[in-house]
């Protein structure tokens, strides 16, 4: 009898098992990991969501921070690190930007131009914005401060579109 060229029948059997192992994997992974993600970015919108609901409250009892505020007078600071508050005006032009950077060099978002009614049109949900340097992303949550004439913000609930921090 003639023996075929090719793989034995047990080389086959172990190149299937070894495909079908990584096949396994990738797709544990990919479950996996869009799983985690998901908890994550919801755990990052929750804490922006309690963050800028106590600052908005915080800056209408007691107004807009000075420009060092906290820290020298034995007083609380008003942000925690890697956090920026910004004010924008009614059109849209951020007026006035406070943060506590870890670092001198640490990046900051990379504001989006937006008018009054993309202002009100992003209010209460989270977003995600490019940094102003280097390839990292920051969450922007748009709360209403303490000037007349702001909106109140959408109920709460799921916020669309993908996010990370």
């Amino acid at each position: 009898m003639a023996r075929r060229a090719g793989l034995s029948l047990r080389s086959r059997l172990v190149v299937l098992s070894m495909a079908l192992v990584a096949l396994g994997l990738t797709v544990s992974d990919t479950v996996v990991l869009g799983s985690v993600r998901t908890q994550l970015v919801g755990r990052v919108d929750q804490q922006l969501e309690r963050f800028g609901d106590s600052m908005a409250h915080r800056v209408r009892s007691e107004g807009i921070p000075q420009p060092h505020p906290g820290r020298a007078g034995g007083g609380r600071a008003w942000l925690p690190s890697q956090y920026v508050m910004a004010f924008a005006d009614a059109d849209g032009t951020v007026s006035d930007q406070y943060r506590q950077p870890v670092a001198a060099g640490d990046p900051g978002p990379l504001w989006p131009a937006m008018d009054g009614a993309g202002l009100r049109a992003r209010l209460g949900r989270p977003f995600e914005v490019r940094g102003d340097h280097g390839d990292g992303t920051w969450w922007v949550l748009i709360v209403p401060g303490g000037g007349g004439g702001t909106p109140p913000p959408p109920p709460r609930g799921g916020g669309g579109g993908p996010r990370a921090h």
